[in-house]
């Protein structure tokens, strides 16, 4: 699938660039995910962490309009995490150590392509398909010392996502959208997003 996104928005860009207003998007959303743990790492054995956090989306594209009613527009998009979670107080099962944990998403590089069909009062649908390139921190300390010790992860998955939105002029629009990752069915995440037109 991320193949087959990459050369669809490669053409459309390519062939059909003269026809398309240039958009730019900004969004906030939260969302919801399970976070593995290494057993290498995980003495605890603890298979995830439920993690849930807010983060700020810039994305830039082409929309490019099918007809009077349908557009498809391709994104290329950056987010960073506003906010990191904390969890206290688990417990080593093996030695009886309480910890704390801290999950920061460090930043998401995203490819996507959005389809929207506007109906005559400007109310629209729209469907998407997104993949990302994520960095992310867990943070592991020891409670009552200075013991503490970092993973880094990289993690690359594609997301499906509908909503709904309005459109107040040809050139601003604001939409509410529902993401699942295609991947993981333990990461969801709710996004609004404003759109400007050139």
């Amino acid at each position: 699938m991320k193949k087959t996104l990459i050369i669809l928005t490669t053409s459309l860009l390519v062939s059909s660039s003269a026809f398309a207003a240039p958009v730019f998007e900004f969004g906030l959303s939260r969302t919801k995910e399970s976070i593995k743990i290494p057993r290498e790492y995980n003495e605890a054995k603890l298979d995830k962490l439920s993690a849930s956090y807010e983060a700020i989306h810039l994305a830039a594209g082409y929309e490019f309009d099918i007809n009077s009613s349908f557009s498809v527009t391709p994104l290329l998009g950056i987010s960073k995490g506003l906010n990191n979670e904390k969890f206290t107080d688990l417990v080593n099962v093996d030695s009886g150590i309480h910890f704390d944990a801290e999950a920061e998403n460090e930043r998401t590089i995203s490819l996507g392509i959005n389809g929207r069909y506007t109906f005559d009062n400007g109310v629209f649908a729209s469907a998407s398909y997104s993949y990302g390139w994520s960095k992310a921190k867990v943070t592991l300390t020891a409670q009552g010392t200075d013991v503490s010790g970092s993973i880094k992860t990289n993690i690359n998955s594609g997301s499906y996502g509908a909503g709904v939105g309005y459109e107040f002029s040809d050139k601003l629009s604001f939409e509410v959208d529902y993401f699942k990752n295609a991947d993981d069915s333990h990461v969801d995440s709710i996004v609004g997003l404003l759109r400007y037109s050139l």
